[in-house]
Protein backbone atom coordinates (compact mmCIF):
# COMPACT_ATOMS: atom_id res chain seq x y z
CA UNK A 1 0.00 0.00 0.00
CA UNK A 2 1.49 3.36 -0.93
CA UNK A 3 2.19 5.84 1.85
CA UNK A 4 2.13 9.16 0.01
CA UNK A 5 -0.57 10.03 -2.52
CA UNK A 6 -2.36 13.08 -3.84
CA UNK A 7 -5.79 13.63 -5.35
CA UNK A 8 -6.13 14.17 -9.09
CA UNK A 9 -9.04 15.66 -10.95
CA UNK A 10 -8.81 13.22 -13.84
CA UNK A 11 -6.56 10.31 -14.71
CA UNK A 12 -5.00 10.05 -18.16
CA UNK A 13 -6.53 7.75 -20.76
CA UNK A 14 -5.53 4.13 -20.42
CA UNK A 15 -6.46 0.67 -19.25
CA UNK A 16 -7.29 0.10 -15.60
CA UNK A 17 -6.34 -3.26 -14.13
CA UNK A 18 -7.86 -4.73 -10.97
CA UNK A 19 -5.17 -5.65 -8.44
CA UNK A 20 -5.14 -7.00 -4.92
CA UNK A 21 -2.93 -4.62 -2.93
CA UNK A 22 -1.49 -5.60 0.46
CA UNK A 23 -1.92 -3.16 3.32
CA UNK A 24 1.60 -3.97 4.41
CA UNK A 25 3.22 -3.78 7.80
CA UNK A 26 1.98 -6.41 10.23
CA UNK A 27 -1.43 -6.68 8.55
CA UNK A 28 -2.46 -9.37 6.08
CA UNK A 29 -5.41 -7.26 4.87
CA UNK A 30 -5.73 -6.83 1.11
CA UNK A 31 -7.71 -4.34 -0.97
CA UNK A 32 -8.99 -4.72 -4.51
CA UNK A 33 -8.01 -1.51 -6.28
CA UNK A 34 -7.99 -0.43 -9.89
CA UNK A 35 -4.53 0.57 -11.10
CA UNK A 36 -3.59 2.64 -14.13
CA UNK A 37 0.07 2.89 -15.11
CA UNK A 38 1.13 5.89 -17.20
CA UNK A 39 4.89 5.79 -17.79
CA UNK A 40 6.12 5.81 -14.18
CA UNK A 41 2.97 7.35 -12.68
CA UNK A 42 0.61 5.03 -10.80
CA UNK A 43 -3.04 6.01 -10.41
CA UNK A 44 -5.37 4.17 -8.02
CA UNK A 45 -9.15 4.00 -7.90
CA UNK A 46 -11.27 2.02 -5.40
CA UNK A 47 -13.26 -0.99 -6.53
CA UNK A 48 -15.43 -1.02 -3.41
CA UNK A 49 -15.51 0.65 0.02
CA UNK A 50 -13.50 -0.86 2.88
CA UNK A 51 -14.32 0.44 6.35
CA UNK A 52 -10.72 0.34 7.53
CA UNK A 53 -8.56 3.24 8.68
CA UNK A 54 -5.73 2.74 6.16
CA UNK A 55 -8.10 2.58 3.19
CA UNK A 56 -10.19 5.51 4.45
CA UNK A 57 -7.06 7.63 4.93
CA UNK A 58 -5.53 6.64 1.60
CA UNK A 59 -8.56 7.90 -0.33
CA UNK A 60 -9.63 10.49 2.28
CA UNK A 61 -13.11 8.94 2.52
CA UNK A 62 -13.53 9.65 6.22
CA UNK A 63 -14.51 7.28 9.02
CA UNK A 64 -16.88 4.58 7.81
CA UNK A 65 -16.23 5.68 4.19
CA UNK A 66 -18.96 8.32 4.54
CA UNK A 67 -17.44 10.22 1.58
CA UNK A 68 -16.89 7.15 -0.62
CA UNK A 69 -16.71 7.93 -4.32
CA UNK A 70 -16.16 5.03 -6.76
CA UNK A 71 -14.63 7.49 -9.28
CA UNK A 72 -12.08 8.99 -6.87
CA UNK A 73 -8.59 8.82 -8.37
CA UNK A 74 -5.32 9.30 -6.52
CA UNK A 75 -1.74 9.50 -7.77
CA UNK A 76 0.97 7.58 -5.92
CA UNK A 77 3.91 9.87 -5.07
CA UNK A 78 6.46 7.09 -4.43
CA UNK A 79 8.76 7.28 -7.50
CA UNK A 80 9.47 3.52 -7.53
CA UNK A 81 5.95 2.22 -6.83
CA UNK A 82 5.28 1.67 -10.54
CA UNK A 83 7.85 -1.15 -10.78
CA UNK A 84 5.51 -3.73 -9.27
CA UNK A 85 3.01 -3.22 -12.12
CA UNK A 86 5.33 -2.90 -15.13
CA UNK A 87 5.36 -6.60 -16.07
CA UNK A 88 1.57 -6.87 -16.02
CA UNK A 89 0.95 -3.78 -18.14
CA UNK A 90 3.80 -4.60 -20.55
CA UNK A 91 2.33 -8.07 -21.13
CA UNK A 92 -1.14 -6.60 -21.67
CA UNK A 93 0.32 -4.14 -24.20
CA UNK A 94 2.05 -7.02 -26.02
CA UNK A 95 -1.19 -9.07 -26.11
CA UNK A 96 -3.15 -6.14 -27.58
CA UNK A 97 -0.47 -5.55 -30.24
CA UNK A 98 -0.62 -9.20 -31.29
CA UNK A 99 -4.41 -9.04 -31.74
CA UNK A 100 -4.25 -6.13 -34.22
Amino acid sequence: MPRVVCDVEQAPEGTWGLFQIDQGGYSNRKYNLYVLLNETDVYLKPSQPYCCGKFEQLFNFGIGCVHYDPEKVILVKDPLYYKQFVDYFDQEHINKSEQH
